[in-house]
């Protein structure tokens, strides 16, 4: 009788491990570069339930990780220049990724500011709600300079004043109404950035913990006297230096280009990147608020892949590219300070090569491989 149980137990330990899958996966840094807690997504297209699966590394360590849609993961890695590491799903107790990012729709009926943030820096543009109250409002990138890596963005929104500097960090960029703030992107038609009007809406597609993405829409924006829908869609990860859009646009064909770029604020004592091709960076004083950490240097930058071009209109200093009607033009934005993280980017250069290094990781990604 216990013969016949212990071969009934065997045989069903047995069946049930070959029933579950332990699909493994190799991760590629062909770059001369080490990589640092750099986030990859990872599809696994045989697996359909996570809830029971952990993630090792090859030295047998459990990796915390998240699940994004239906059969893809996301998980930071450290990968030395020009090496590999394999990874394997077995049967365990999942670690989950400490939450990093954020985004929501911040007062509704009076603003409807979307706003986001990773651990390093936070966001926000603006909706068509606020018109009425302030007409001059535009499409551009608002930045909130961080001094925490957790979510701040709920907190900020509860101060009388958040250009004040908090605990938790400060407004002190201003957009400045119809401009590209830091890292908008508008077409250039006939000599003309064509700056529009807020959001029309907003779809939140993911909410952390390692990635938040949402899609803007802009209805009947005027475009040398055509109207043309756009859509943008913005995503941010964990330890992100930039955020990466993609930028589309449906209507009347015609020759343009898109440009995204920054806002040169007068008198912040602003110094410019512009030596490397396809980056442009800027470094400044606060341009809005009140700000007490000594010596604040507020940054920005944009990094766009492809055949561009830089120039500066209307004081804006901006990236060109030829666009079609119709197509996804994908570009990069964002912004930082001196004062955090603590270290990371200390002055001016350090932002600067910060920005180079982003390009070169960018051209060189990750690769996956069973």
């Amino acid at each position: 009788m216990k013969s016949n149980i212990f071969k009934g137990l065997f045989l069903f330990l047995f069946v049930t491990s070959c029933a579950v899958k332990k699909p493994t996966f190799t991760l590629n840094n062909s770059s001369p570069f080490e990589r640092q807690d750099e986030v990859v997504e990872v599809e696994l297209n045989d697996i359909s339930d996570f809830s029971s699966l952990a993630l090792y590394n090859n030295s047998g360590i459990v990796i915390p990780y998240c699940v994004s849609g239906k059969s893809k993961i996301l998980f930071q890695v450290d990968l030395k220049a020009n090496s590999k590491e394999r990874y394997t799903m077995k049967p365990g107790v999942p670690v989950s990724a400490l939450t990093q990012t954020y985004v929501n729709q911040k007062m509704p009926d009076l603003r409807n500011d979307i706003a986001w943030e990773n651990d390093l820096t936070a966001y926000r543009m603006y909706s068509k709600v606020l018109l009425p109250r302030e007409p001059n409002t535009g499409n551009g990138v608002d930045v909130w300079y961080k001094k925490k890596s957790y979510s701040i963005i709920d907190k900020m929104y509860t101060y009388a004043n958040y250009h004040a500097e908090q605990e938790e960090g400060v407004d002190a960029h201003s957009v400045g109404g119809k401009t590209l703030g830091a890292g908008g992107i508008v077409a250039y038609v006939n000599n003309k950035l064509w700056i529009h009007d807020p959001y029309d809406e907003c779809t939140i597609l993911e909410n952390g913990p390692l990635r938040a993405e949402f899609i803007l829409t802009y209805r009947d924006i005027n475009i040398d006297g055509d109207l043309y829908t756009k859509t943008v869609r913005i995503s941010s990860v964990a330890n992100g230096l930039l955020n990466k859009a993609i930028v589309r646009l449906d209507g009347k064909a015609k020759p343009m280009k898109m440009a995204a770029g920054i806002f040169l604020h007068n008198n912040t004592q602003g110094v410019r990147f512009t030596e490397e091709a396809n980056i442009i960076g800027y470094a400044e004083n606060k341009s809005e608020g009140t700000v007490k950490s000594p010596d604040a240097r507020m940054y920005a930058g944009v990094f766009m892949p492809g055949n561009v071009s830089q120039q500066v209109i209307d004081n804006q200093l901006v990236l060109l590219q030829d666009y079609q009607i119709g197509s996804e033009l994908t570009y990069y934005f964002g912004g930082g300070w001196n004062v955090f993280p603590v270290g990371r980017y200390g002055n001016d250069t350090d932002w600067f090569d910060a920005l180079l290094q982003f390009k070169l990781h960018a051209q060189t990604p990750i690769t996956q491989h069973k």
